[in-house]
């Protein structure tokens, strides 16, 4: 999906899927940038790597072991116990 240039946008561009020899289990390997405002944040913090449960996408129900269906979602950051975005 091509980004709109609005706010806070995490684009994910997924790239292929794999497939663990030792079980069988398929995970997609993709990359991330992340814009604001239409324009890419430059810097370690703001690209990467991501890997998601095999596809294809689909959102319900819930806890099918599946990656989130392609689109525009919410983005907000986590401070909890176990995930934190930052630190």
């Amino acid at each position: 999906m091509p980004i709109v240039g609005t706010g806070w946008e995490f684009h994910i561009i997924r790239r292929e899927q794999q497939t663990r020899s030792l079980d069988g289990r398929r995970r997609t390997v993709g990359s991330y940038k992340l814009y604001h405002d239409g324009v890419e944040q430059i810097g370690t913090d703001f690209r990467g790597t991501v890997a998601e449960a095999k596809g294809p996408g689909a959102n319900a129900p819930a806890g099918n072991g599946r990656r989130i269906t392609a689109g525009r979602y919410p983005l907000a950051t986590q401070a909890g116990r176990k995930y934190v975005t930052w630190g």
